[in-house]
């Protein structure tokens, strides 16, 4: 699962891959047991509300466009969400990004 600021991309095993689905934070997003979640990561690192359930995986990526990805793994079931801390960039002409946060059911 690849998991961005609005908008997320999750393939179910035995599903065919879809495209990106906007989310606004009504509703948990439903994973199962052993998904990885990538979120990317603004000048913090994401933290989940439950790391028994929704583990970090001390792995961090960098995408080809260059952008931070940090790493969670759905370890077993139950209910949790990944907090991403907002930050401005030294740079004044960048614009800010706002805090997030996403829910989940794991399955």
């Amino acid at each position: 699962m690849i998991l961005e600021e609005h908008d997320y991309s999750y393939t179910p095993p035995g599903a065919s891959p879809s495209s990106f689905q906007n989310y606004n934070g009504d509703a948990p997003i439903d994973i199962a047991v052993g998904t990885t979640v990538e979120m990317f990561a603004t000048h913090k690192k994401p933290a989940s509300s439950a790391p028994q359930i929704l583990t970090p995986t001390g792995k961090h990526l960098t995408t080809p466009t260059g952008d931070a990805v940090v790493t969670f793994e759905a370890s077993r079931a139950g209910a949790a969400t990944l907090n991403a801390a907002g930050w401005c960039p030294s740079i004044t002409s960048l614009p800010c990004v706002q805090p997030f946060s996403v829910s989940f059911n794991i399955s």
